[in-house]
C-alpha cells in the first residue's frame, strides 16, 4: 500500500513536470512553414497554414467589420488580383494578445493601412468565420486585434485572439498581389498620415543637396488630393538632409528643400473642388535621425495625430 502510494506521488509529479513542456510548444501541422522568413513568436507552433499560387481576386480588409441583420459589412475593403499564404499559430500559455501582436508588428514595420482592438473591430464571429474562415480565432470581443499593412510588396492582415479558454492564437495573412494594387500613392499616404501621424514620402525625395527637379515636383503635387481630409488640422513637410558638411548649412538647405516641396503640393490643389489644407514647411537637416533612414527625404506630420497615438 505505502509502495502503491509513493508510486502514485511520483506519477503525479512527473505529470506536472511534463505538462507545462506539452502546452509549451507543439508540432507545427505538416508542410506549413514561417512565411517569407518571419521568426515567429517564441515556443509557438503552427496549427493551421494554406498556400494558394494561383492568381485570383480576393479581399483585403482596411476597416472594422459589421454586420446587418444577416449582411456582412465592410466599410474598406480592396479586392486584389493577387496569390495568399496564410498561417495560424497558437501561442504559449500566459502570452498576452498585445505582446504577440508588438512581436509580429515589429517585423513588418509601421506601414500601416488599418488597426484596431476590441470592440472597435466589429464581432470576433464575424472576423473568424466570415473574412477568415477559420472558427478557432472566435473569441471575445474585447480579445481581438486586427491591423493591415503594407510589407515588402505584399498585403498583410494581422489578426490576434484570446479565446474564452485563454488561448492565444496569432492569423498572418499575405497577398502578393499581381500588377497595380488599386491604392494610389495619394490615398496610402493618407492611410499612413491618420494610423500613425506622420509618413516618408515614397514616390520623391530629394537630392543631396536638398533641390528638388520638375519631376519630382509633379509627383509631391499629384499628392495632394490625399491630404484634403486633413483640411483645418497642422501639417507639416519636413526635409531631411544627411551628410558631413556644417549643421547650419544643412539645415538652410533642407528649409530651402521644404518650402520647395510645400510649393509643388499647393500648385496641386489649385483648381481642385476639395477643402483646402495648410502645410508649414520644416527644414530638419541632420537633427531628426531616425534608424536605418541616412539618404534625404521629405516626411509629412500630422502633429494631433501623433499626440493621439501617444496617449
Amino acid at each position: 500500500m505505502i509502495r502503491s502510494l509513493a508510486s502514485l506521488r511520483l506519477w503525479l509529479l512527473l505529470g506536472l513536470l511534463i505538462a507545462p513542456i506539452a502546452s509549451a510548444a507543439a508540432a507545427d501541422v505538416p508542410g506549413s512553414r514561417d512565411p517569407f522568413g518571419l521568426e515567429r513568436y517564441p515556443r509557438a507552433w503552427i496549427v493551421d497554414y494554406r498556400r494558394d499560387e494561383e492568381v485570383r481576386p480576393r479581399d483585403f480588409v482596411m476597416s472594422r467589420v459589421d454586420r446587418i441583420r444577416r449582411d456582412l459589412r465592410i466599410e474598406d475593403l480592396l479586392r486584389v488580383d493577387s496569390t495568399l499564404e496564410s498561417v495560424t499559430y497558437r501561442l504559449p500559455d500566459g502570452v498576452s494578445v498585445r505582446d504577440a501582436v508588438a512581436h509580429y508588428a515589429e517585423q513588418l514595420g509601421s506601414d500601416l493601412l488599418f488597426r484596431c482592438q476590441g470592440r472597435g473591430c466589429g464581432r470576433s464571429n464575424d472576423w473568424a468565420n466570415q473574412v477568415f474562415n477559420d472558427a478557432t480565432l472566435y473569441g471575445p470581443d474585447t480579445n481581438q486585434i486586427y491591423q493591415a499593412s503594407e510589407w515588402q510588396g505584399h498585403l498583410v492582415a494581422l489578426y490576434a485572439i484570446e479565446r474564452g479558454n485563454q488561448r492565444v492564437y496569432v492569423h498572418l495573412r499575405f497577398l502578393e498581389p499581381q500588377g497595380r494594387v488599386g491604392l494610389e500613392p495619394d490615398v496610402l499616404l493618407a492611410r499612413r498620415l491618420a494610423e500613425r501621424g506622420w509618413a516618408v514620402i515614397e514616390t520623391t525625395a530629394p537630392a543631396a543637396d536638398g533641390s528638388i527637379d520638375a519631376a519630382a515636383r509633379t509627383a509631391l503635387g499629384e499628392l495632394a488630393p490625399g491630404l484634403e481630409r486633413f483640411a483645418g488640422q497642422p501639417l507639416y513637410l519636413v526635409c531631411h538632409l544627411y551628410g558631413s558638411g556644417a549643421a547650419d548649412v544643412l539645415l538652410a538647405a533642407s528649409q530651402r528643400c521644404a518650402e520647395t516641396a510645400v510649393e509643388a503640393l499647393s500648385a496641386g490643389m489649385e483648381g481642385a473642388p476639395g477643402e483646402r489644407f495648410s502645410v508649414a514647411p520644416f527644414g530638419a537637416g541632420t537633427l531628426l535621425p531616425r534608424p536605418g533612414m541616412t539618404r534625404p527625404r521629405l516626411e509629412i506630420v500630422v502633429p494631433g495625430v501623433v499626440y493621439r497615438q501617444r496617449d
